[in-house]
């Protein structure tokens, strides 16, 4: 199992209200791609220093900050890590809570909904959760991103919370296509192999194959001829996805993880495994968004 995506559906869960829903969350909608968006009524010349505060860094813990627009409340991912949900919007039952902080993980959580992780900390477990009320939120945000999210108490709604995308910095993800992860990987294993550890990257490439098992995993190989071959595991989620079938063209967010390469299947063949992978199934690249031009360098 990927514990990215793990570790983000049990944050979600760890913050869930007490309270059983008895409703269905308002279907997704479409929010203004908020990379290149001006957020409305917010504006620096009234700002107070207050405002200038980065949410999830500076602001001081269990202070709620001031924001230019009356009905806003700025807390911290520290902040919200600690606090119950209910509580959270028994405090706040009218207002616009937002929050800002640095990507953990990004990924499937229910249906129309994303499952997103933003850091506090250095730590593992450092991280508050955010489910999102936008599908496949992963096409324009990535790890690493600082994204700013908004909602309002909804005591219907399984975490109390439906949040959205309110603005985002640039995506620190690179665009991909196999034809360039298979040259990396032909012309140095090893160098390739430290290269992509532990990075985030979009790959979008022509299925060669793509395989089912009884549990529903599916190993999905990307067509780069001779070169090394991008081997994609999915994974079964809550929602069922469209099958996979060889000739369509495969966009996907990865993260390369793998703790050593894989030995080839035969003389003529190297694949490169991944397994942090979430696919997108909507129009990709996602307009206004900026993504990387390259690799972020290692840490």
């Amino acid at each position: 199992m990927r514990w990215t995506t793990s570790l983000t559906l049990v944050v979600l869960m760890l913050g869930c209200s007490s309270k059983t829903p008895n409703s269905t969350p308002a279907p997704a909608s479409n929010p203004t791609n908020s990379s290149t968006s001006t957020p409305t009524n917010k504006s620096s010349e009234t700002a107070s220093p207050a405002d200038s505060q980065t949410a999830g860094q500076t602001a001081p813990a269990a202070q709620a900050t001031a924001s230019p627009e009356s009905d806003v409340v700025v807390k911290t991912v520290a902040e919200i890590s600690k606090s119950m949900r209910t509580t959270l919007g028994e405090q706040y039952p009218t207002q616009t809570i937002e929050v800002t902080g640095p990507v953990d993980s990004v990924g499937y959580s229910l249906k129309d909904i994303t499952g997103l992780a933003l850091k506090h900390g250095p730590g593992t477990f450092d991280i508050a959760g955010f489910p999102l009320q936008e599908a496949e939120a992963w096409a324009r945000i990535s790890p690493g991103q600082t994204v700013t999210v908004r909602a309002k108490y909804n005591k219907d709604s399984l975490d109390g919370f439906l949040w959205k995308i309110y603005k985002a910095g640039p995506n620190p993800s690179p665009i991909l296509t196999t034809t360039q992860l298979g040259e990396d990987f032909k012309k140095d294993l090893t160098a390739a192999h430290n290269k992509y550890t532990g990075r985030s990257f979009y790959l979008t490439g022509k299925v060669a194959s793509a395989e089912t098992n009884d549990l529903k995993l599916t190993k999905v190989k990307l067509d780069t001829g001779s070169l090394p071959s991008p081997l994609l595991v999915v994974e079964p989620h809550f929602v069922d996805l469209a099958p996979i079938t060889a000739g369509q063209t495969l966009n996907a967010l990865c993260i390369y993880n793998r703790a050593k390469l894989s030995p080839p299947l035969n003389s003529d063949e190297t694949l490169i495994d991944i397994d942090n992978v979430e696919l997108i199934t909507i129009k990709f690249p996602v307009d206004g968004v900026t993504y990387a031009k390259e690799l972020s360098p290692a840490k």
